[in-house]
């Protein structure tokens, strides 16, 4: 009986380690869902930090010059948090240069060497709204 006691006992301690680490695990994930809380429904948010890190800059209508934004000059990741609508990007004021169209609820960490990364977002357009 004394056996099947202990080994009941280390059955359950091992369960419970493993439910422990489970429950770290998701609990370090939010983290970056914590920072993506921060773009509202409706916006197009660019983050200065990997990983939706910090203040993000938020716009909620078409824009031809968003170079004077610290976040959208130095993007690190972006989120399109729109209610309806897709986004285009830009590299240039007005709607020029490279292009890129992230799609209703996407969120990308732009990589060391992505356009958008090195040369900021310009401009931005709504555009596919359903």
């Amino acid at each position: 009986m004394k056996k099947t006691r202990s080994a009941g006992t280390r059955t359950v301690r091992w369960a419970g380690a493993v439910m422990l680490s489970v429950v770290g695990l998701s609990l370090t994930a939010p983290q970056a869902q914590a920072a993506k809380s921060d773009c509202y429904a409706g916006a197009f948010c660019a983050y200065t930090q990997d990983s939706f890190a910090g203040t993000p800059g938020k716009v909620y209508e078409n824009n031809t010059d968003l170079t004077g934004f610290n976040s959208f000059a130095h993007p690190k990741s972006i989120y399109n948090h729109g209610n309806s609508c897709d986004v285009t990007i830009y590299t240039g004021k007005g709607y020029t240069g490279s292009q890129m169209t992230i799609e209703r609820g996407d969120a990308y960490t732009l990589g060391s060497g992505s356009t958008f990364r090195l040369n900021g977002i310009a401009s931005n357009k709504w555009v596919n709204c359903r």
